[in-house]
């Protein structure tokens, strides 16, 4: 799981807060997925042509093969939205 952020984003600062932190499903996040935060522009590399975006927040669901198991969430990512893409991706 691949959440693409870019610096003083308001909106991706707000996902954070209201999605990633206290809320049930985190666990099942923590069991079952490699969570990776990556930053638009960061000083390392990450596969831009493989996570590209218009918007952000965007958050891209892959196996281990790097393919895509579920089209991202792009844009606003609310509790309730992820709980559904959760168990679709699983």
């Amino acid at each position: 799981m691949v959440l693409l952020i870019k610096k003083d984003c308001k909106p991706c600062q707000y996902s954070i807060k209201t999605t990633f932190l206290n809320q049930p499903y985190i666990k099942d996040i923590n069991d079952n997925y490699i969570s990776v935060i990556v930053t638009k522009n960061q000083k390392e590399s990450y596969p831009i042509e493989m996570l590209y975006t218009f918007e952000y927040p965007t958050l891209f669901f892959l196996d281990n093969r790097e393919l895509f198991v579920c089209n991202p969430i792009r844009g606003k990512i609310a509790p309730d939205k992820l709980k559904s893409y959760l168990k679709q991706c699983n």
